[in-house]
């Protein structure tokens, strides 16, 4: 950086230049100086600051014009670097300058000054506020003189708008005097000057005093009331609707003093202008007062259904009720409605503004969404015909928000369909749906939307007849949004609709976007129906695909080749295999072309795989040019991973069996080079398609030298670093053992070394640990060369317990489990007989290592589950071998005797579950690893798919057992006691769920808690049938959600929280008496919280926080999957109440529900931005202690991660940034390094969100 003095020689330079007479001096030196003070490479002190200044504001008089506007651009830069001094003498002369100067220089002056209040430094308020404090009584006054022309005027209100809504909360003192000189705005007549003014006016009002706000508010309704003419009404009801977008939490307390003057107005007012502004009115009020304008919402309605059809001057003619259901082509007499003109016509704007407050009122009543699809829906359908195509749109937006609203009480109906042959289904318009799935509610709105199809499809074929291409995209997006919502709805309507669609497609004259639009909707007409309807039309259906595939613009190219994949089962199902060498001539074209569109080539590679593994009989004579350009494909980086997945389904058909001879010896070296890629998505496809090859036991060409090379590269992937790619290789590694053992023999070595490195983790559990035990299976099963015998491998696979010090946990368990499987795989008695003993004499040889004792105590027990007849003729009884354990000082040793003991009884119950239910009875002292014996002996019953007769016999004798136990003093043991309860209760719901409900109104808390939680184990997102016998009396469980003690209501919102996560159709039907509850506990209670003596020092323990951490934990949940059961404000107000909690988590929670409501409920989220953006405001200026411990200043940190990811949610929302709060919260953001640093990298998280190759699926 330069010095001091440097810059004032380099400045003096510059000046020197501004100065010449040449032009092109000038504006070089002022674009070096700009550039120089951007880069920093320049400091200016107080003498060239004045220098500057000065220059650069006589520079906004020179004669060029390319040096005025870049002086202006300069100042910019300038007033982030000078001081205060010269901030305020820059302020001053462009005030002076626009007031009393030329045409020309008023104008460069005023976007001077313009451009100086856009630079000013957020990072420094105090200047800032200094700088407006003096610049806003200057433009006030300038407004007050009366000699002051419009044109002047009109740049002052435009800067003081500028100033409100940028720092009107740094100078709340002139705020009395801005709003007179505002209000005095609003008398003149220019309509230009009106409007800024009343912008400038609702910035102002929404951060100004509320006594200030009120006096503002009394002035616009005493003025909109002793209006006279239909301009003066319409000037203070658009200066109110500005308002109330601006601040409508403040604004609703004028609702019954405006309204209802408003409704009357309406109704009677003759110029179509005014009453545009008064439903504009209207609809504002709707959106962000919902809540105070739900008493008006029966006669709005009657207005705006009048208002919908209000055309004075056309007459819709009888034919056009026609109830054709095809869409033709050439005109229609709607195309002639929109040749009619009539330049004076202003009713349009009338019916427009009816169409904008009806979708206001849709989008702002979910909770109503039933009546007003019932009520509404019609009078949208009938005015579709509408003549005016900007009305038109608006009426299709209004529809699109119906359906839109609907997908979000019924998030996915596409699984609700009826596929359940157990179950009796319910019709729904044309389509049968699964009671079960849906509540109540959920069927009422979707029959009443499924009774409007037939008029809506009507109305729809009409307008795809059309020439306007904005209808025609719009019809469309009606239709995709109506699958979506109705999955199944277009059947009977397909034969008109396809020409619709055809039409749109194929016609040289139809624009990208719309040939996009119909084939998205094709998409989700194919998703959403059953592919039988499509059997008549597939030849049209085919036609249109192929045109697209080849249509010249790569986008409408991809979309059809998107469309050609979802045809192939279509196609499949209905025999037309006859249409498959046209369609797949299309996608072979794009298939071949190496120059193509990225998305394009990805799309065909896909449908060539998917075509090849369905129909290779139906095309034979391209398969195998198409399987070597596929291979080809693996070749580039840009598509291989593509070619892998194509591959991938092409290697696991069956029908065809497609002959992969020709490209087998092609493929394998190219799987062991992707084997030692980085990519993991790359890897892990590629293991995919290693194992669809090795299960071909027909490709004899694999058999080769090159597979070796390829078992070669597995046992590095096998490690524990990624125990997906792990599970995936072992995989691989059994398939082979069983297809090529002669080729994995070479490798077993590293193969072993590899299981064993991983069965030292203590992450191997799961999906993983038993892919492992079935490669050792197979590995001591079938025949491989050269393999270790019986004791050897033995040895191998249990040497780390030997050899290795601080083995985890788990993995004794899994090291347990191996020598199970080897065990039971070997079939030799004998010799498992011989490792028993072995194993019981290392149990009890007082010189064992704690290692090999908990090795050997595991062991026994895996023994005793997958070979219980080694037990049989046995010397030593197991189970008095595995008792003593439960003396031990070692935690870790009590469990796994807990855990054997009840391994031995899943193997064996008719001898090892009578001995444990009488340990339980006699051993109280040893009944908490008894119980998590039994609940080990349970939880595999319970999991199985039919309960072992045997077992079902004992569950008598369990349950008195348990209930018995249910009321111990252990929380530990009533937690195993009601995993155990709920887990019987699901082998035998209708036996055993009344008797648990009698529990809960036992007067032991303790048991009325362990009956509570059972429940929990009851609920899987899996169809069971304890769910019917459930769903009948949970409602008696929840309802100690109002219990007198605090543990029962905390596992009462627990079960609650798991209903709304796995099974929300269990609940849905008793919200509307839980919720109470659930908002009474997020309430902070002071009679909860304690004061704690630690030391010197005194400490506040709050008993209730669990309690209301459960509460808003259940408030997340429920929004996500019971959206239509909560009234949104209600909640928000619950939501508010997190976001000042003092605990860490719950403010995380109640972040995190934001961030969903900005999703789900943005209309109804804005109104309480003020509050809201407060919390927001407040979290992020915490500074941590100077003597905070590092754990805390990561938590303030993580808390201001979350409140950045609200900003930006917020930020999406429509119209938020027109709230002076988010837009203060944002200025925050960017003034701090720390918070603009945090918030970048927030922006890198969501960036990263989804990985490299993995795609989101996207369901209808």
């Amino acid at each position: 950086m330069a010095t001091t003095a440097t810059s004032a020689y380099h400045v003096a330079q510059l000046i020197d230049k501004m100065m010449s007479v040449d032009k092109d001096y000038r504006f070089m030196a002022v674009n070096d100086l700009m550039r120089e003070l951007q880069t920093n490479n320049m400091r200016l002190d107080d003498d060239s600051e004045k220098k500057v200044v000065r220059m650069l504001v006589r520079l906004l008089d020179d004669n060029n014009g390319e040096v005025q506007n870049l002086a202006v651009k300069c100042l910019g830069t300038v007033t982030q670097r000078v001081k205060e001094a010269q901030a305020e003498t820059l302020v001053d002369a462009l005030c002076s300058m626009m007031v009393a100067g030329s045409d020309s220089l008023r104008d460069v002056s005023s976007i001077a000054l313009k451009t100086v209040v856009g630079n000013l430094p957020l990072s420094n308020p105090v200047f800032v506020t200094n700088l407006m404090k003096r610049l806003v009584p200057k433009l006030n006054s300038a407004l007050e003189q009366t000699k002051t022309n419009d044109s002047v005027r009109l740049e002052i209100v435009d800067i003081i708008g500028d100033v409100l809504s940028r720092f009107g909360s740094l100078i709340t003192s002139a705020h009395k005097e801005t709003q007179k000189v505002l209000l005095d705005q609003l008398l003149l007549e220019r309509p230009a000057l009106k409007k800024k003014a009343t912008i400038a006016l609702s910035a102002m009002m929404a951060v100004c005093p509320h006594e200030l706000f009120i006096d503002t508010m009394d002035v616009l309704v005493e003025r909109l009331t002793d209006a006279k003419g239909s301009h003066s009404v319409r000037t203070y009801v658009i200066a109110l609707t500005c308002v109330a977008k601006s601040n409508g939490s403040r604004f609703a307390e004028y609702i019954p003093k405006v309204v209802p003057k408003v409704m009357e107005q309406v109704e009677s007012a003759d110029d179509d202008e005014l009453k545009e502004a008064l439903l504009q009115y209207l609809e504002t009020l709707i959106c962000h007062c919902p809540r105070e304008m739900a008493p008006y919402h029966e006669r709005i309605l009657k207005i705006v259904t009048a208002d919908l059809t209000y055309d004075p001057n056309y007459s819709y003619s009888d034919d056009e009720e026609d109830t054709s259901m095809e869409v033709g082509d050439g005109d229609t007499d709607e195309d002639d409605a929109e040749d009619y003109s009539d330049d004076d016509d202003m009713s349009w704007k009338v019916r427009r503004a009816s169409a904008k407050t009806i979708e206001a009122m849709i989008l702002s009543r979910r909770d109503q969404l039933t009546a007003s699809v019932k009520s509404l829906g019609p009078l949208l359908i009938s005015r579709l015909r509408e003549r005016e195509e900007n009305v038109r749109v608006d009426i299709y937006n209004a529809y699109i928000a119906i359906l839109s609203q609907a997908r979000l009480v019924v998030p996915n109906a596409l699984a609700a369909v009826h596929r359940d042959e157990s179950e009796e289904p319910i019709t729904i318009g044309t389509t049968l749906f699964s009671p079960s799935a849906l509540s109540e509610e959920q069927q009422q709105l979707l029959e009443a939307i499924a009774e409007q199809s037939e008029p809506l499809l009507k109305a729809i074929m009409r307008q795809l007849r059309l020439k306007s291409a904005r209808t025609r995209s719009l019809s469309f997006e009606l239709l995709a949004h109506l699958v979506r919502t109705l999955p199944g709805s277009l059947a009977p309507y397909l034969s008109g609709l396809l020409p619709g669609i055809s039409s749109a497609v194929l016609d040289r004259s139809s624009g990208a976007p719309m040939k996009i639009d119909a084939l998205t909707l094709l998409s989700r007409i194919i998703k959403s129906h059953d592919h039988s309807v499509f059997a008549p039309h597939l030849e049209s259906v085919v036609e249109l695909t192929i045109g697209a595939i080849r249509d010249v613009f790569y986008k409408v190219s991809a979309e059809g080749l998107a469309v050609a994949s979802l045809l192939a089962p279509v196609i499949r199902d209905c025999g037309a295999g006859y249409l498959v060498p046209n369609l797949f001539d299309a996608i072979f074209e794009k298939l071949k072309i190496n120059d193509i569109d990225q998305e394009v080539k990805e799309r065909a590679i896909y449908a060539a795989g998917l075509f090849v593994a369905t129909f290779a009989n139906d095309m034979p004579s391209v398969v195998p040019t198409t399987l070597e350009l596929l291979v080809e494909r693996l070749r580039n980086e840009m598509t291989r991973l593509c070619a892998v997945r194509a591959l991938i389904m092409v290697a696991e058909s069956r029908a065809p069996l497609v002959d992969l001879s020709t490209i087998a010896s092609m493929l394998l070296p190219t799987i062991t080079d992707f084997l030692k890629k980085n990519s993991r998505a790359l890897r892990i496809g590629t293991l995919h398609l290693l194992e669809a090859l090795l299960l071909r036991r027909d490709l004899v060409a694999l058999d080769s030298n090159d597979l070796s090379q390829v078992f070669a590269e597995l046992p590095s992937l096998s490690k524990e670093s990624d125990l997906q790619i792990s599970q995936l290789s072992l995989k691989c590694i059994t398939v082979g053992l069983e297809a090529y053992p002669a080729r994995v023999a070479p490798h077993l070595t590293p193969i072993l070394s590899a299981v064993i490195l991983l069965s030292q983790s203590a992450l191997l559990q799961g999906a993983t640990l038993q892919t492992c035990l079935e490669m050792i299976r197979t590995l001591v099963s079938d025949p491989i060369p050269g393999k270790p015998d019986f004791e050897e491998l033995l040895d191998q696979l249990t040497a780390p317990v030997y050899d290795v010090a601080n083995l985890p946990r788990q993995a004794f368990q899994s090291i347990s489990a191996i020598t199970g499987v080897v065990a039971a795989a070997s079939g030799d008695i004998i010799k498992v007989r011989s490792l028993a003993y072995k194993l019981a004499d290392q149990l009890q040889n007082e010189n064992s290592t704690d290692a090999i004792v908990l090795f050997s105590i595991h062991a026994l027990g895996e023994l005793g589950r997958r070979c219980p007849k080694v037990y049989d003729d046995f010397q030593l009884e197991p189970e008095n071998l595995i008792i003593p354990s439960f003396n031990s000082n070692s935690e870790d040793l009590k469990s796994a005797a807990a855990q054997a003991l009840g391994a031995l009884a899943v193997g064996n119950h008719a001898r090892f579950l009578p001995f444990i239910l009488n340990e339980i009875q006699t051993q109280p002292k040893r009944q908490y690893l008894l119980l998590h014996a039994l609940k080990e002996v349970i939880g595999h019953e319970s999991t199985s798919v039919v309960p072992i007769e045997v077992f079902r016999s004992r569950i008598s004798e369990i349950w008195p057992v348990l209930i018995a136990h249910a009321d111990g003093t252990e929380e530990g043991t009533r937690n195993v006691v009601a995993e155990c309860l709920g887990k019987l209760c699901v082998i035998d719901p209708h036996g055993l769920l009344p008797e648990l409900k009698a529990l809960v109104t036992s007067p032991s808390a303790r048991v009325r808690s362990a009956a509570v939680t059972a429940v929990k184990f009851m609920i899987s997102d899996e169809k069971r049938p304890v769910d019917v016998v459930l769903q009948q009396c949970i409602g008696e469980f929840l309802q100690t959600m109002t219990d007198s003690d605090l543990n029962v209501r905390r596992v009462a919102l627990a079960v609650l929280n798991s209903a709304a996560h796995n099974k929300p159709s269990l609940i849905r039907s008793l919200l509307d008496v839980l919720l109470p509850s659930v908002y009474s506990e997020t309430k902070v209670r002071k009679e909860l919280i304690r004061e704690v003596e630690m030391g010197p020092f005194k400490h506040q323990v709050d008993d209730g926080l669990d309690l209301r951490k459960s509460a808003f934990e259940c408030m997340y949940t429920l929004l996500e999957s019971c959206l239509e059961k909560l009234e949104i404000f209600e909640f928000i107000n619950y939501v508010e109440n997190g976001l000042k909690d003092m605990h860490h988590d719950i403010r995380l929670i109640s972040y995190l529900m934001l961030i969903k409501l900005a999703q789900l409920s943005p209309n109804q989220l804005v109104q309480r931005l003020d509050k809201i953006c407060e919390s927001l405001k407040a979290q992020l200026q915490i500074k941590p202690k100077n003597n905070a411990v590092k754990q805390e200043i990561d938590k303030q940190e993580e808390l201001k991660r979350a409140v950045i990811r609200v900003v930006l949610a917020l930020q999406k929302i429509p119209d938020a940034d027109r709230h002076q709060q988010l837009s203060d919260v944002l200025a925050l953001m960017r003034s701090s390094s720390e918070l603009r640093a945090l918030t970048e990298a927030v922006q890198r998280d969501a960036m990263r969100t989804f990985a490299v190759g993995d795609v989101p699926m996207e369901t209808i």
